[in-house]
């Protein structure tokens, strides 16, 4: 995620796991779904720190660093998959 740009985590059945990599200095905005965008929950997220939203929630991340932020993302099959 390039510097002051953000990425939208949808709500799933299974949401995944975001992990922050190496030089990773953002903010998560975690709200329910259907909830107003100001509103929910915010965290900083650092290197190694590990981001799962509950399913029915919509997560925001922002880059609020100098450098790219990276993350490792891991995604679990729902049902019989």
């Amino acid at each position: 995620i390039a510097p002051n740009a953000t990425l939208a985590v949808p709500p799933a059945d299974v949401p995944p796991l975001l992990i922050a990599l190496q030089g990773t200095d953002a903010e998560a905005t975690s709200r329910g779904n259907g909830t107003p965008a100001n509103s929910g929950s915010r965290r900083s997220l650092k290197a190694v720190d590990i981001l799962r939203s509950p399913a029915d929630h919509v997560s925001e991340i922002r880059n609020i660093g100098k450098t790219t932020a990276r993350f490792l993302v891991v995604e679990f099959g729902g049902a019989g998959e």
